[in-house]
């Protein structure tokens, strides 16, 4: 399939994409800083010269794929999870790499249809709360050739490319690790039971965060490996965080990510205080943040919480 045959295909389908994930997220300085860090990372990409396009989609689901042609999606799900830039780069290098590696464009034939019928379906089920698992194994299974169901050796080529555009763009190539960490952590808090997009439609190896580990221990990155903790807690401070209700149900409140800074003395369980959702609110505090309950805080450092 030639650049310009993939390129269409990927036109073609991008507006169901948006449609069936909520609709693109609008927050400029959030757009801004991912298209950003896609710039960078692409550049150090085996296709720096092809055009990459990022979208944001409006959903609470934590999840990142890309269409041929250059199309690249990552939810605010996901961004809410990542903890510093180089953990975003390393998805969005991931992702470039399933483009540059041709694995979607490979898996295209007849499968797109059913997997954005599937997906449209599935979204507009769980809207209504309809009980998903008819539909959610319909995606998984319809929808294998395309944003599902890589193969192991397509997912661990992309890991390789993704850590090596890691650093080669100067990014910690550790980063990776780190973001398939929080996935982990995800996955564990929403129990064996939970849905897990990310693991739905990216196959994970149960060693795959120590390859991760061990492919980054061998990359060299001129000068400090950038991180960008700072610079991607203020990205993503203030945007809407969790499930959107049905606009007819009007919600009094919406949940936000905010951006706190620990003081003197202050711990996991102190730090608790800043959560205003109704349960779990140390769970989901450690989740986010990549804590044990045990992990003594530094005074200074900054905490992702979920507030208005």
């Amino acid at each position: 399939m030639s650049a310009a045959e993939e390129t269409k295909i990927g036109a073609r389908e991008h507006p169901k994409i948006v449609k069936a994930y909520g609709g693109v997220y609008h927050n400029p300085k959030l757009t801004t800083y991912v298209e950003g860090v896609m710039g960078r990372i692409a550049k150090a990409s085996d296709a720096p010269d092809r055009h990459y396009r990022v979208s944001i989609l409006n959903t609470h689901m934590v999840n990142a794929f890309a269409l041929p042609g250059g199309y690249i999606y990552v939810t605010r799900g996901l961004l809410a999870l990542a903890n510093n830039e180089a953990e975003l780069a390393s998805v969005v290098g991931h992702e470039i790499a399933h483009v540059t590696a041709q694995h979607g464009a490979r898996r295209y034939g007849t499968a797109v249809g059913i997997t954005i019928l599937a997906g449209i379906l599935s979204v507009a089920l769980d809207a209504q709360g309809v009980n998903r698992r008819a539909t959610s194994d319909l995606v998984t299974l319809g929808g294998g050739l395309v944003l599902a169901s890589y193969s192991r050796a397509n997912e661990y080529e992309s890991d390789t490319l993704g850590i090596k555009s890691l650093a080669h763009a100067g990014y910690d190539p550790y980063g990776q690790a780190g973001i398939l960490s929080g996935l982990k952590r995800q996955a564990d808090f929403q129990g064996q039971n939970g849905r897990n997009d990310w693991f739905a439609s990216h196959p994970n190896a149960d060693n795959r965060v120590a390859k991760a580990r061990e492919k980054a221990a061998v990359q060299k990155v001129k000068g400090t490996p950038y991180i960008g903790t700072a610079e991607h807690l203020a990205a993503i401070n203030g945007m809407i965080y969790g499930r959107l209700k049905a606009p007819a149900e009007k919600p009094k409140k919406i949940y936000r990510v905010r951006i706190i800074t620990a003081g003197a003395g202050d711990t996991v369980q102190s730090m608790t205080r800043h959560m205003k959702v109704e349960t779990r609110k140390q769970e989901l505090l450690q989740m986010l943040n990549g804590l044990d309950a045990d992990t003594k805080l530094r005074p200074g450092q900054q905490l992702k919480v979920i507030s208005y």
